[in-house]
């Protein structure tokens, strides 16, 4: 027969069953007097949900901790949603940001019964500090989407004073209305790729001597005024070329 330890002196010699209480067993230590309980279908439901987030699949997390794949789903979403949600942990716990930030939204696939749609997800790193204070799910890259999310900056009593981004009129124009002192500077690979797309130089090569040389240009690190003089002498020279 298994032999339960006490908790309270230790011993395995003197600890008998006192009964069942649910799906727990009460034992009772002869040396200390002490009652207590087990549960010998105990679940780490916390470790089920941290080998779920490294990737592990329902089939194999039903092996691991011999549940069914049903069991290891419903735990794993039952313990998701008892997470705080990451804003509110922000609100709460945290208060000390750089002055800079790189937005953008990165969208994915949502399946909803037949029909499939594109949802963006909203978010911000601090450039210095790494960390992501803000997101926000939302149907599209919208100006009230994006006024929503800046919204909780002010809720933070954060202004960000310098904003790296992309090319995206609604996310500049809300971040003007929320942080009016604040610097926009348009990311350079950002700034390169609509070049490309505009050009279409993946599919055709008439344009890509061009694009080189502008590629050429954002690898040096020039001054406001040294790269507008090279990119104006580029444009001038291809004006006549192309």
């Amino acid at each position: 027969m298994k032999k339960y330890k006490c908790p309270i002196c230790f011993s395995t010699t003197f600890v008998i069953r006192y009964g069942k209480q649910g799906k727990s067993l009460r034992l009772f230590c002869k040396r200390c007097k002490k009652h207590f309980s087990f549960n010998p279908n105990f679940t780490n439901r916390h470790q089920i949900l941290s080998d779920h987030l490294d990737g592990m699949s329902f089939r194999k997390l039903a092996r691991k901790y011999s549940i069914s794949k049903s069991k290891a789903w419903e735990i794993c979403h039952q313990e998701l949603n008892n997470l705080p949600d990451n804003n509110q942990f922000t609100f709460k716990y945290c208060n000390k940001f750089s002055s800079t930030f790189v937005f953008d939204g990165k969208y994915f696939n949502v399946v909803n019964g037949k029909d499939n749609s594109d949802w963006v997800l909203l978010w911000g790193v601090d450039y210095f500090k790494h960390d992501v204070p803000v997101i926000l799910v939302t149907p599209s890259e919208s100006y009230e989407a994006w006024a929503k999310y800046f919204s909780f900056f002010r809720i933070l009593s954060h202004h960000p004073s310098l904003l790296v981004c992309d090319d995206n009129i609604n996310l500049k124009i809300a971040a003007r209305s929320k942080f009016p002192g604040c610097r926009i500077q348009t990311c350079y690979n950002h700034f390169k790729e609509n070049i490309r797309r505009d050009l279409k130089v993946r599919s055709d090569d008439y344009y890509r001597p061009f694009m080189r040389k502008i590629e050429e240009i954002f690898k040096t690190k020039l001054n406001d005024q040294a790269l507008n003089k090279r990119l104006f002498t580029v444009m001038t020279v291809s004006v006549f070329l192309f």
